[in-house]
């Protein structure tokens, strides 16, 4: 038997394209007789890190060998596990070495398999926080006090905070960052301040994260939230929308300049708010424009055509842009069964969250990160890597920037970080070799088009958000609004 790494090693050669080898890849150590799919296969599984990083988060990991006529694991009774894998039960201190900033490791109980007689089990496994010593024992703790207990096991210090606003971190202190903020967020939440819920309070605390140069850490407690969050931090946008992508929105209300509140029929078209890579901020309802203006400028201040609700001597009112009342309501609750408030936009100050940002999900006692995807941008029939690294070079491209034409020159770079975005992204989603040293040759090929600087910026284009110098209250649309807050969530 010949190992893929043996073979990769011994019999094989990789080359890049040149004018000798027109056809990047692997080919038999003559150079000429080309290598088959599955010694490409091979030596994927040679460098790749999917096993490693599937088996971390509990998964199979067999992917990568479907298309060979093996399989990498195998199966072992109870009776065969115990003959291969010794059990000794851990009782005695851990030794393990500590340092100011991380402390030693604690056990924690999932099964017990044995019984060692003539111990104090359960006090030796005991700790400070009830719910993770017994964790997958004991009744299941709820989410927020198992993230406090996972945190008081796995990070040197953490404290919790306290009277949260949307987006504001549940906790601070994690093992990726002493001080950085921690959030809880779940899209089947029941709407309390133990998790975000809403894509919208998401996207700040990942804005506020990056303005503090702090490292944001989101727990879910499901597989799917988990996905969920990556998806939103990775795209922080609904769809595209020609020249301009719809935006998420935060169940918060927007206030007029007279301290009216934007509303819109239920019974109409929903509303939606869009960005343009001109940096104007629009209002639609179908097809039709209720209101725009710059990014710069606070929301209250744009001229808005939609309808407006006022309380006053004691009613609600409905006007128009005019002033002409349209109808008048008793109660909220007879109002906003009839209309529902214009939400805020939420626009991201960066065009992507990967690098600072990290997703994981509860499992029983743990957290797992979700598995980087396998042959993300691989086409159906098995692409060579020049075709791989294109696709996911016209993906970026294509989802994060705009074309700028007219501005080619290093002097005015207008997509800065490019190359370091692209690298974090392309990370997340490919186990292949790092993107980079492809980048700057393929863009060689655009010149006159386009053109990396030597600080990794990219001229000719420009990131899709208009928001990366904004202050954080235009960017949430809280700049102007008045001090009383009288939003309605419906």
């Amino acid at each position: 038997m010949t190992s893929s790494r043996r073979l990769a090693t011994d019999d094989w050669e990789t080359h890049v394209e040149s004018s000798y080898t027109p056809t990047p890849g692997l080919s038999a150590s003559d150079g000429r007789t080309p290598a088959s799919d599955a010694a490409e296969v091979g030596l994927q599984l040679r460098t790749s890190i999917h096993e490693y990083a599937a088996l971390l988060a509990g998964a199979t990991a067999t992917e990568p060998y479907e298309a060979l006529t093996a399989t990498p694991t195998m199966v072992l009774s109870e009776t065969e596990v115990a003959g291969l894998v010794d059990f000794t039960p851990h009782y005695e201190p851990c030794r393990w070495p500590e340092t100011s900033s991380r402390g030693a490791p604690r056990f924690i109980r999932e099964t017990v398999h044995t019984e060692a007689a003539g111990t104090a089990r359960e006090s030796l496994l005991a700790g400070p926080q009830r719910e993770m010593t017994q964790g997958g024992v004991q009744g299941e703790p709820s989410i927020g006090a198992f993230v406090d207990g996972w945190l008081s096991v796995n990070a040197s210090s953490h404290e919790s905070v306290t009277n949260c606003s949307p987006g504001d971190p549940h906790f601070r202190g994690h093992p990726h960052d002493a001080t950085g903020p921690v959030v809880v967020a779940d899209p089947e939440g029941n709407g309390s301040k133990e998790s975000i819920t809403n894509a919208g309070a998401l996207i700040i605390a990942a804005n506020r994260a990056h303005r503090a140069d702090a490292h944001l850490l989101v727990i879910t407690p499901t597989a799917e939230a988990a996905d969920w969050a990556r998806d939103v931090l990775t795209v922080p946008y609904v769809r595209r929308r020609g020249d301009a992508v719809e935006l998420y929105t935060l169940p918060k209300s927007i206030h007029t300049t007279r301290g009216d509140v934007l509303v819109a029929p239920r019974c109409s078209e929903p509303v939606f708010w869009t960005v343009s890579d001109t940096g104007d901020r629009a209002l639609y309802q179908g097809d039709r424009c209720l209101g725009s203006g710059p990014v710069t400028e606070p929301l209250g201040s744009y001229p808005f055509e939609s309808p407006r609700a006022r309380r006053q001597d004691g009613s609600l009112s409905v006007s128009t842009h005019d002033g002409d009342i349209q109808a008048e309501f008793g109660t909220d609750a007879a109002l906003y069964d009839e209309y529902r408030v214009v939400q805020r936009p939420i626009l991201p100050v960066q065009p992507l969250f990967c690098a600072d940002v990290t997703v994981a999900h509860r499992v029983g006692s743990s957290l797992h990160e979700p598995p980087v995807p396998f042959q993300q941008f691989e086409e159906t029939s098995g692409g060579r890597h020049r075709r791989h690294r294109n696709r996911a070079l016209s993906e970026f491209l294509e989802l994060y920037t705009h074309r700028a034409p007219g501005r080619t020159t290093a002097g005015t770079s207008t997509a800065p970080r490019f190359v370091d975005q692209l690298a974090s992204w392309y990370d997340g989603h490919s186990t292949r070799a790092p993107i980079w040293p492809f980048v700057r040759s393929q863009m060689d090929r655009r010149r006159g088009e386009c053109e990396i600087t030597d600080d990794g910026a990219l001229t000719g284009y420009a990131w899709w958000t208009p928001a990366r110098t904004l202050s954080l209250d235009l960017a949430h649309g809280r700049a102007g609004e008045p001090a009383v807050d009288r939003s309605n969530n419906n």
